[in-house]
């Protein structure tokens, strides 16, 4: 069956559950991976056998997401079912590892999986060497992040990432911000020209020379 047309689909918005959680977990799929073959968690989770969506879904029920929990996330809805996500959070001042991941609930992340002692040691070896260390690469721009966004693939081409913006700025206004801001890695031409078009402007870009080639570089919106 084709897609709806915009028009005559019923869009509405709310904050998401617990519920909500494999949902989620799709959608961090969907935005961990352009402009990748595959999610930025698959080389992490290889040594493991452990599924990406399986991962998330257990970083999310274990509150182990830096950029946004489950109640920091925004759902649209398409006649009454999720089609779209993404997180709004407000960055820790303090924080020295700014990575996805908070490390100290990984025991708890890992007891959910089942994974025993020197499945979690891989993981965290395959996690450090694809992440890297905290740097200033990952220092927040702006006192509200959007993070985590993705559209299913039969949502695409609506407009429902622009209804999915308007509900992040929405939110950041709620919270007493009149900033908010999202990284793109460079080559994601989808995730930019969304951006672009709701009113984002570069703040600063990292290029893959930065990275010595080891990562394409990503540029910092407001």
């Amino acid at each position: 069956m084709s897609a709806l047309p915009a028009t005559s689909a019923r869009l509405s918005v709310r904050g998401a559950t617990t519920s909500d959680i494999p949902f989620l977990a799709h959608i961090e799929e969907i935005a961990s991976t352009p402009p990748f073959p595959e999610s930025m968690w698959a080389p992490c989770l290889r040594p493991t056998g452990t599924g990406v969506q399986a991962f998330a879904a257990a970083m999310y029920a274990e509150g182990a997401s830096r950029w946004g929990d489950v109640g920091d996330f925004i759902v649209v809805e398409r006649d009454g079912a999720a089609i779209a996500a993404c997180a709004v959070y407000e960055p820790a001042a303090d924080e020295t590892d700014r990575r996805s991941l908070r490390l100290d609930r990984l025991p708890a992340v890992a007891a959910r999986l089942g994974w025993d002692d020197p499945t979690q040691a891989a993981f965290r070896e395959a996690y450090d060497a694809a992440w890297g260390a905290s740097g200033p690469w990952l220092t927040p721009r702006a006192p509200a992040i959007i993070e985590t966004v993705g559209v299913l693939p039969e949502g695409r081409g609506l407009g429902i990432g622009k209804t999915l913006m308007a509900a992040a700025f929405d939110r950041a206004r709620a919270l007493g911000h009149a900033e908010i801001g999202v990284s793109v890695i460079l080559g994601n031409e989808r995730g930019r020209k969304l951006y672009d078009s709701v009113g984002f402007e570069p703040v600063m870009t990292f290029h893959t020379a930065f990275f010595d080639g080891a990562f394409p570089g990503f540029a910092k919106l407001r």
